[in-house]
């Protein structure tokens, strides 16, 4: 008999003698599992601005998961299926898991961005409270941001825009 099929099969057997007697009929059970858990995870789209829990969440339908290991930013592999993300920066996780059979899942990545920090302003010019006898002076400042970029920044006098940029920005006049 060949089985090929994941599944956890029973099989019975007896034999009879030429004389017609008949033995027991015997079982026994055959597991295979040739197939490896899936796992998936609940990473949240784009950047959050608060620490938040990336879960993986594996699925093994014949022998069950037995472990899922993860590591953050290439660091050490970690057994757990909850991913703390503390600090500020695209994280890169990978992670997988083996089921109860030995089959271990091609490891998988996603990513989880944090950003706690609000962007900078830096070098204006005129500076602040400073007097200029020029009519017509450039107004300017720098933009910063380390970790998730600038999105859009605007520059208004006395109540009225007069200038907006996008993302990308080093700098607004």
């Amino acid at each position: 008999v060949s089985i090929t099929t994941d599944l956890n099969h029973t099989i019975q057997y007896n034999s009879t003698d030429a004389a017609g007697n008949v033995e027991a009929t015997k079982t026994t059970y055959a597991a295979l599992d040739a197939t490896a858990p899936s796992t998936s995870d609940d990473s949240p789209a784009g950047w959050q601005t608060t620490p938040f829990t990336v879960n993986l969440t594996c699925v093994d339908a014949t022998s069950g998961c037995a472990a899922t290991t993860y590591r953050v930013d290439g660091g050490a592999w970690t057994n757990g299926n909850t991913v703390s993300i503390t600090t500020d920066l695209n994280h890169t996780i990978q992670y997988n898991s083996t089921d109860a059979a030995g089959n271990v899942e091609t490891t998988k990545t996603t990513y989880a961005a944090m950003d706690t920090t609000a962007p900078q302003i830096t070098n204006p010019t005129p500076t602040p409270s400073g007097y200029t006898t020029n009519r017509t002076p450039e107004i300017k400042a720098d933009l910063a941001d380390a970790t998730s970029g600038i999105k859009n920044a605007t520059l208004t006098l006395d109540g009225s825009l007069k200038s907006t940029v996008g993302a990308g920005s080093s700098s607004i006049s």
